[in-house]
Formats: C-alpha cells, structure tokens, sequence
C-alpha cells in the first residue's frame, strides 16, 4: 500500500536504493538530478542515473544507465508535444518493482513540453521503466499529456508526475502535486492492462496549493 502525502518541508538531493542480480553482484543505483549525462551532451543538466557495483568495484566509479532520452530541444513526443529536458531532474525519484526480477521507475519532474511554448510551457514531468537487467529499451511514460491541452495550471497542463514514484508488481504510482493549480494527484498505470487511473477530479481541483502526492511512499 502506498501512503500520498502533502509536503511539510522539502529536501533535495539524490536518491538511491540497493539492486542484486542474478550472477551474484550487487549495484546500488543513484538518481543525480542535476547532473550532465553522456548520452545528451547538448542537453544542459538533465540529470542522470548511476549504477555502482559494490564489492566488485576497487576503482569505486560508477557507470550511466542509458534511458534513450532525446538529445535535442523540440524532440516530437506526441501530436502536440514538443519535449524540453533542459534541467528536468531525472532521478528526483526512483522506485524498484517488488520483486526478483523487479523493473525500476525513475523519473523527472521537471520535464517540458514546450509544443506551445509561445503562449505556455507546459512542465508535464516525465519517467522511465528500465528492464530489470538495467539495459536499454525501456518504456516512457508522461502520463500528464493530453492533446491539444495547452494552458498551464489548469487540470494536468502543470502537473510534474514522478516528482515522487512508488512501484507495485502491478501498479506504477507517480505523484503529480502540480495539477489542478497545484491541488495535486496521482497518476496509476497498471501494467497488467494497460490503463491509468487517477483520483476522482472533483474531489481534489478545489484544494488549490496544498500539493498533493509531493510525496508517495
């Protein structure tokens, strides 16, 4: 069960957890949100994650995952989506799927669609399944995008999903504490089907600023 939350202060940093594999050997994986990454060289400061052996590792350096992230501005991410990953945050968040072979969701809250940028920059927020080996060929989820939605505030147009993260063997939980004006959600993705769920609209969209699901856990 996951507990959403509304934040009482609001710490930045990195975030980490364990991994074992099946040979063996141990990673810690580590989020870096404001870190260059190798694989976008034009892009400034995206953030990154790092997989670090333990034990194993006498040099002590730690190797980038390869998210398949876009390596330019105003690379198309849907009919009206124009993806903006300058500072995003990748990493902000990470959560490990429950079990042996448990897949990994990290995220980036700061993410932008910037389709409309002339009228509105849209900050939707951004996360990446990685397979359970830590390879390439992961699965992207921006689950604030909406076609032909462009005003920022209004339902999910400033929503940061994944600025917290929780993972279920069947449910991917993302925080998105931006919606509403700020009222905050969640986004549910269950991966046995397919489809999203999310809190009832009416319910949350008149609790402006109180920032809902800041942190899920």
């Amino acid at each position: 069960m996951a507990q959403v939350c509304q934040p009482m202060f609001r710490v930045i940093g990195l975030n980490s957890f364990w991994k074992w594999f099946y040979d063996g050997s141990t990673v810690v994986l580590v989020g870096a949100p404001k870190a260059d990454s190798k694989y976008s060289t034009s892009v400034k400061s995206p953030g990154a994650v790092f997989k670090c052996r333990v034990h194993t590792n006498p040099d002590r350096r730690c190797t980038e995952l390869d998210m398949a992230r876009g390596k330019n501005r105003g690379t198309p991410c849907g009919k009206t989506c124009r993806e903006d990953r300058t500072d995003e945050w990748m990493g902000v968040s990470l959560a490990r799927q429950p079990k042996a072979d448990g897949r990994v969701l990290a995220c980036a809250h700061r993410w932008k669609n910037i389709y409309y940028e002339t009228d509105h920059i849209l900050p939707h927020g951004f996360c990446y399944i990685i397979p359970s080996n830590l390879q390439t060929k992961g699965r992207t989820l921006i689950p604030c995008y909406e076609e032909y939605k462009k005003k920022y505030g209004e339902e999910h147009g400033s929503c940061q999903a994944g600025i917290s993260g929780f993972f279920t063997e069947e449910l991917v939980v993302m925080g998105a504490p931006g919606s509403f004006y700020w009222a905050g959600t969640v986004k549910v993705l269950n991966l046995t089907d397919n489809t999203y769920f999310k809190l009832n609209d009416e319910v949350i969209m008149n609790r402006r600023y109180t920032y809902l699901a800041f942190l899920i856990f």
